[in-house]
């Protein structure tokens, strides 16, 4: 147990580092003149990821069949995590800046926690409300200069990254209540795929044409492929299996931190008072998340 335990942090802690890097990797790839169109993009970067993984499963001689009864549990998770969801953030990028893609992007915990506690029949308790709220505040203050620089907020693209954020918490609760007894790095791997080619037939459906991409999207696209795919999807995998899921889903407010802090190494971005306010918060939502074992009290 205390093994599963661990081999569940070290995992989160990769989400932590590497998902809160792909917002910049993302945004470097498709923003206008790149050369990447957005499905394109994550087609190229899933199919891609797949092969690494089917590679690795296949040398070290993992179990590959999926079984029968588990076939949704591998299928649903691809399409909600990887089309509908970082399909579609990758897609809002276009026009939405990354730091306001983090925020809404973090709003998946809020929609795990209600998804959960229907499923489950429970009343969320005030003291998880407060909580998220102390966390979602927290996230809003980070990223008001990332807002403060933006050219306008695309409407369009604030429903598609709340839709994505949606349908992330969905496929992230697929795998926790419908387990499989392949191995992560067989799931992902399918999951990858499948989500993959799903991208595939919304590219040809929007008609994206072929890419021209520069060296630097060049460069982010194989960092989201060995990073953001191989690496943390697979890390993730791991740490919903082994951690409580409210714990799971703290990364929604790590990451938009990870990625302001890289931004302001890599491209000297500012941090301003709202940065340090903004970071109190998340750090201390986080701790209370942690502290929650039980968030929620069953339906009278």
């Amino acid at each position: 147990m205390l093994k599963e335990k661990l081999s569940g942090w070290i995992s989160l802690i990769i989400v932590y580092i590497v998902w809160g890097s792909t917002y910049l990797a993302i945004r470097i790839a498709v923003q206008p003149g790149a050369g990447f169109e957005p499905f394109t993009l994550v087609t190229m970067r899933l199919l891609v990821s797949a092969g690494f993984l089917f590679l690795l499963a296949y040398v070290t001689r993992q179990k590959m069949k999926i079984p029968r009864g588990e076939r949704l549990a591998v299928l649903l998770p691809g399409v909600f995590q990887w089309l509908a969801g970082n399909g579609f953030i990758t897609w809002a990028e276009k026009t939405v800046n990354s730091g306001y893609a983090a925020l809404m992007v973090a709003t998946t915990i809020i929609w795990v926690t209600i998804f959960e506690a229907i499923i489950e029949k429970k009343r969320l308790s005030a003291k998880t409300f407060l909580i998220l709220s102390i966390g979602f505040v927290g996230l809003a203050f980070l990223n008001i200069p990332a807002l403060g620089s933006a050219e306008g907020v695309d409407g369009f693209g604030v429903f598609v990254l709340l839709f994505a954020s949606a349908s992330w918490g969905v496929g992230t609760l697929i795998q926790k209540y419908r387990r499989t007894s392949l191995t992560p790095t067989v799931s992902s791997a399918y999951q990858q795929l499948i989500g993959g080619l799903a991208v595939l037939v919304m590219r040809f459906i929007l008609n994206e044409p072929l890419p021209t991409p520069t060296p630097a999207a060049w460069w982010a696209w194989g960092y989201l492929v060995v990073f953001g795919g191989v690496l943390a999807y697979t890390a993730f995998i791991i740490a919903v299996r082994n951690l409580p899921t409210r714990i799971v889903m703290t990364y929604s407010y790590v990451n938009p931190l990870v990625a302001l802090a890289l931004g302001w190494i890599v491209l000297k971005e500012e941090v301003t008072v709202w940065t340090l306010i903004g970071a109190g918060l998340i750090v201390l939502s986080v701790f209370g998340i942690y502290k929650t074992k039980s968030g929620s009290a069953p339906v009278d």
